[in-house]
């Protein structure tokens, strides 16, 4: 698999966990301190790889 699909799913994956939470957290979507810094963790982790993934397809 190349590099690009590589991230391209990891940041999906990442999403997708952060999808899962907003699910637990319903019908409010509330989060206490620890859930924020999960999901917080998560965008950076998809943020990161979309940046990555841009940088490459900039190169080319």
């Amino acid at each position: 698999m190349s590099e690009r699909v590589s991230l391209t799913f990891d940041a999906l994956y990442a999403l997708t966990d952060l999808r899962e939470l907003w699910r637990k957290t319903a019908p409010f979507h509330s989060m206490d301190e620890k859930t924020k810094k999960k999901a917080i963790k998560l965008l950076k982790r998809a943020q990161k790889d979309i940046g990555r993934l841009l940088d490459s397809l900039n190169d080319k």
